[in-house]
């Protein structure tokens, strides 16, 4: 096989031999022993670094760089060119190898796995230049006089040994800069850098200008800088200082120079050289313990802002990106995005979620797919992105925006033999760097998405300055943490509201619904349910705080039991979420069999709009209701397009009548139909009816002619907290009247 070599590889391979030659000259003039074998090899770490890193394919390259070597040499035997190619290549090219295979096997992000790596190759070319260097020195008769060759052996082991470990990490940190180029979070900065160069040169020039100084004194001194280099400086910079350093004792040493003691027998070379070498190993090995540190940091700190489903950094990451970015491109024009799937829940409960794992990732990529590589796309929770476009102008804003939403609402995404179609709502707001204020703008950009998804979905709403919807969201926000702490803290105060006859039935019971109001920890104010109930709805809350509802009202009468006895029928309000909810239904299965109070007394109230969103739910929901017992009421009946067409398919006990169509009926003849209307047909289905929101004897009136069953309202009695509920007089039925005109 004829191995092909490019213009690149031959320029490669002619550095490569100019280096190895470099080496050869500074080597050959380092503690040369008697015997003619180099002390410090620094050729054997040119020609492994090489094909180590670069790959074996360079081996022609060392052969051309031992040749040029020999080749500047006086006299030049034959046979002595090809054993010192044979010397130098073979070691190599198997150590080389082997560092290539560790680095296959062992973990290559882990610098300390490096230097692991680096020493077993260093030792196989310090066993395999033992052997060719004994064998080649025993060939050309040279073996040295009155030396055994276990010394010869050792030298030449040594010798390539340190020059591994002199000339080998400099290449390895070079050829990996671009990886440790990134870990810089923890290095020093340029002032900590140059007073690291100070503090060196000043050691430096301390050793050199204190003449008699022993050996050691001078290691001990260089020990603080090059630990402080492994510390703090990047990688390069502690090898190349480390092995200047070295190199500089050793040059200093063998001849003697600045009043050093110099050298003069091969023993205290060899002491000399191993001690050395130990002395090389440690900034080496606290370099890349230093730097793996750093890169588990990092890494642990890109993993913590990243989204692991699609890649795309998350909501933490968004916030850093935003702040990198807007620094980078001060005066430029942004804008903020907030993008929510629509329905994203019927994906996870109908498909699986698995399905709705993939189609998020999809969707990420058709989003993308309308960006600059400028903008960031973050994945900000389940079924939500936020994204900053970058540099762009106001015009455009809106139409990206609106481009966004045609392509995820024209995306059809493809499982299980099946293609669904999904929409997005989204929330934008334009700005620039002056005003790049993170919260401020993440929170518009979303209570613009809250009002796109609240008025039907798929659609993109720009958000103004006005801070008015920012403002409502902000509350909802905040509401969610204060109804946990309520919840926690029993701050939710029970109030009730009688449900009278309008016929005088002689019962004298209580029948009346719960209504639900919060006290202000701090300031015991009374928050109406309007302040809390959206952000009950909105965060899916309804469930959690519905079963707490339920629990307090039969704790209430557990404790009492003349309000248990004194109760007829007791409303309490659920939420649509409950309806749909298992859990739900299986606590309150639980929580009746445990109590005192009679299933016959309780009447579950549902929405009109819960029961529409899934009637098979709804009906499930009141069937097993009923089978213990409970009653359950139709509430804000009238409001749906289809009301009359799904009455019968519920089995209800109660339908209270909307309280929109109640306020009218003394004034409006369409209310009034409307009324008599859901009156005639509930009747004939066998339901009891209440009219809700009656708030004056002239509505009460009209409501006993047209033949309602119950009244609830103002003109009965107002809410009250449910301990002065059942101290008061329990409020009397109507006595018919003519209505007022």
């Amino acid at each position: 096989m004829i191995m092909r070599i490019d213009r690149q590889m031959l320029r490669n391979m002619l550095a490569l031999a100019a280096v190895f030659v470099v080496a050869t000259w500074v080597s050959n003039g380092l503690l040369a022993g008697v015997d003619r074998v180099r002390l410090v090899w620094l050729p054997s770490g040119v020609a492994f670094a090489a094909l180590a890193l670069f790959g074996l394919r360079y081996w022609p390259g060392v052969v051309l760089a031992v040749a040029l070597s020999e080749l500047t040499r006086w006299f030049v035997q034959p046979e002595a060119m090809l054993l010192s190619i044979v010397h130098n290549t073979v070691p190599a090219v198997l150590a080389a190898a082997v560092y290539r295979h560790l680095q296959g096997r062992l973990r290559p992000h882990v610098a300390v796995y490096r230097v692991y790596a680096l020493m077993l190759a260093a030792m196989v070319v310090a066993l395999l230049s033992a052997v060719t260097g004994s064998l080649a020195l025993a060939l050309l008769h040279l073996p040295a006089s009155d030396r055994v060759w276990l010394d010869a052996m050792g030298k030449f082991a040594l010798s390539s040994f340190f020059g591994v470990i002199l000339v080998a990490p400099t290449w390895v940190v070079l050829h990996h800069r671009a990886e440790t180029a990134v870990e810089r979070n923890g290095m020093a900065g340029a002032v900590e850098s140059l007073l690291w160069l100070v503090a060196l040169c000043g050691v430096a020039a301390f050793v050199l200008l204190t003449p008699g100084m022993s050996f050691g004194r001078p290691v001990y001194m260089m020990t603080l800088p090059l630990l402080w280099s492994a510390l703090r400086l990047p990688p390069p910079v502690t090898t190349i200082s480390t092995a200047v350093t070295i190199l500089g004792l050793l040059v200093i040493s063998s001849y003697g120079w600045f009043g050093f003691e110099p050298i003069d027998s091969w023993q205290s070379a060899m002491y000399v050289i191993v001690f050395l070498l130990a002395y090389s190993l440690v900034p080496l090995f606290v370099m890349s313990l230093t730097q793996d540190l750093r890169g588990s940091a990092r890494r642990m700190l890109v993993q913590a802002r990243t989204d692991e489903l699609t890649g795309l950094p998350n909501r933490l990451g968004f916030a850093v990106h935003f702040r990198d970015v807007v620094a980078q491109h001060p005066g430029a024009s942004f804008a903020m995005l907030y993008i929510d799937i629509d329905n994203f829940k019927l994906v996870n409960d109908t498909a699986s979620h698995v399905a709705g794992d993939t189609l998020i990732r999809a969707l990420a990529g058709v989003i993308r797919g309308h960006l600059f590589p400028r903008d960031v796309l973050a994945r900000t929770g389940g079924d939500e992105f936020a994204l900053l476009l970058v540099s762009v102008r106001s015009d455009s804003v809106e139409v990206i925006a609106e481009r966004i939403r045609q392509a995820v609402s024209l995306y059809r995404h493809r499982w299980d033999g099946g293609a669904f179609a999904t929409t997005c709502s989204i929330g934008m707001v334009a700005f620039d760097s002056a005003c790049a204020n993170y919260g401020a703008l993440l929170a518009k950009a979303d209570a613009g998405c809250f009002s796109a998804k609240s008025s039907g979905g798929n659609r993109v709403v720009v958000v103004s300055p006005d801070p008015g919807i920012e403002d409502a969201h902000t509350q909802s926000m905040r509401a969610v943490l204060h109804i946990e702490r309520a919840i926690e803290r029993d701050d939710f105060v029970l109030y009730c509201q009688s449900i009278v006859p309008l016929a005088d039935r002689g019962d004298t019971t209580r029948h009346y619904e719960v209504l639900l109001r919060k006290r202000d920890h701090e300031t015991g104010r009374i928050v109406p349910p309007g302040e809390f109930i959206p952000a009950v709805e909105r965060f899916n809350l309804g469930p959690r705080l519905d079963r707490y509802v339920f629990d307090r009202i039969l704790r209430h009468l557990e404790a009492n039991p003349a309000w248990r006895d004194d109760t007829a029928l007791c409303g309490i309000n659920l939420a649509a979420a409950s309806v749909e909810n298992e859990d739900f239904l299986a606590f309150v299965r639980e929580r009746l069999a445990r109590s005192t109070v009679p299933a016959n007394k309780l009447c579950f109230e549902i929405t009109e709009g819960s029961a529409v969103r899934d009637l098979g739910d709804a009906r499930r929901f009141i069937e097993a209701m009923r089978a213990l017992g409970c009653r359950i009421a139709l509430d804000d009946f009238g409001t749906g397009f289809c009301s009359f067409a799904y009455l019968g398919a519920l089995p209800v006990d109660y339908v209270k009548i909307d309280g929109s169509f109640v306020r009218e009926i003394t004034r409006s003849p369409l209310a009034l139909s409307i009324v008599r209307s859901i009156t005639d047909i509930a009747h004939s289905a066998a339901f009891t009816t209440i009219a809700e929101f009656v708030e004056d004897e002239a509505i009460r009136a009209q409501l006993v002619l047209l033949g309602v069953d119950f009244a609830q309202g103002y003109a009965i009695d107002k809410p009250q907290p449910i301990e002065s509920y059942f101290t008061a007089a329990t409020p009397g039925a109507a006595v018919a009247t003519e209505p007022a005109v």
